[in-house]
């Protein structure tokens, strides 16, 4: 959550991220002036472990020393990955077959939330390399915070959408929740009242002109007083209600789902005697897949949501810098997921995408081939009859 990393370094004169530094902090007796450092009154590493010689740091720096150069091509991999990836899963799914599903109109603006998403960490660390600390600048990376605050929570919320919508198709027997008209309007209250709750963010931040002349956003003063309570809870409220209620949300939905599927492979197997599969079940079974992988991209993110909440000073002086590159790369891989996903499962999607993006040589060739493994095939079977 880009909230959690609101430009913590320009607090160069409030937060020292030495751990002397920071005792010398807690023990001075004027403790009236809001300061950073105040967000946390006990570190949890109290006795330095990952400052010493230990086993464990040893460890994690080798293997960060050996994956930081690499770092960089993963990530551009990654982004390049996830634009055509998005690109093409928004063209394919708005083709007159698959836009009338429910489902699909709502995998449309989850692509685009991550297409978003993916556009807006570029453009930031382009600006970072090219533009220097002024106020536009800072101006930017003040409405930046909002947007990625709310793009992928949006998106988040959107797969949770999706998923009710399953449940209550499978248990309702009723067409209207696989429909467009439904998937419309609640997207639209989500995007409304989503929307409203990361605009809070602003009231957290501002921009400020720091002793060197330079601009950047920071977080005001009222808001890291008395301990930080009021920022912390901010923290905290955020990773609740953007990052563990979708989760549980999901969870749930994804226990009834399953529970269902099972209910209909037993009647089938009662009433017909052979598990042949019906629609229903291979668009639930493929958003299964798709809320698997999510779970593997969020849970982490999730946790280290909180734990920066509740044990901020240990966040940015111990863990961040062991877990901000993975989290990174988890939801820059996840950004491409769904259209993997939807390729490897849905043969008519992949039958259209072949049809709008594959050159006409190319799939003359694998019809060629195609013919040609079933002639083979064939051939074999009638030999050994």
């Amino acid at each position: 959550m880009k909230i959690l990393n609101l430009h913590i370094s320009e607090y160069k004169n409030k937060m020292t991220v030495e751990y002397n530094s920071f005792e010398k902090k807690n023990m001075s007796e004027n403790k009236n002036r809001g300061d950073i450092s105040d967000c946390q009154q006990n570190l949890l590493d109290s006795n330095q472990f990952l400052f010493e010689d230990s086993f464990l740091r040893t460890v994690l720096v080798s293997f960060f020393e050996a994956y930081n150069p690499l770092h960089i091509y993963f990530l551009v991999f990654f982004t390049v990955l996830d634009f055509f990836c998005n690109i093409s899963f928004i063209v394919v799914l708005s083709q007159k077959e698959l836009r009338t599903s429910g489902i699909n109109l709502t995998m449309i603006m989850i692509a685009l939330c991550n297409f978003s998403s993916v556009t807006l960490n570029l453009f930031d660390k382009m600006l970072k390399l090219l533009s220097e600390e002024t106020y536009l600048r800072a101006l930017y990376n003040y409405l930046e915070n909002f947007l990625n605050l709310y793009v992928p929570v949006m998106a988040d919320y959107l797969v949770v959408q999706m998923t009710f919508c399953r449940v209550m198709a499978l248990y309702s027997n009723s067409d209207k929740w696989k429909g467009r008209k439904v998937a419309v309007t609640i997207s639209a209250v989500l995007w409304i009242f989503i929307g409203m709750l990361s605009s809070a963010v602003l009231e957290i931040t501002e921009i400020e002109k720091t002793l060197t002349g330079k601009y950047a956003v920071t977080i005001p003063d009222e808001y890291i007083e008395n301990g930080c309570i009021v920022f912390r809870m901010s923290l905290l409220f955020y990773g609740i209600l953007f990052d563990i209620v979708p989760l549980l949300l999901l969870f749930i939905f994804f226990l009834l789902i399953l529970c269902k599927l099972n209910s209909f492979k037993a009647h089938r197997k009662k009433t017909m005697g052979k598990s042949s599969s019906s629609g229903i079940e291979n668009s639930s079974r493929l958003l299964q897949v798709v809320l698997i992988m999510f779970f593997l991209v969020k849970i982490p993110s999730a946790a280290v949501t909180i734990f920066s909440a509740v044990y901020m000073i240990d966040y940015y002086m111990f863990v961040k810098k062991w877990t901000f590159q993975f989290i990174e790369i988890l939801l820059t891989f996840n950004a491409s997921t769904s259209f993997i996903i939807y390729c490897i499962m849905s043969s008519q999607f992949r039958e259209i995408f072949v049809r709008l993006f594959v050159p006409e040589s190319v799939k003359q060739r694998m019809q060629s081939k195609i013919m040609k493994n079933s002639l083979v095939v064939t051939t074999r079977k009638m030999a050994w009859q």
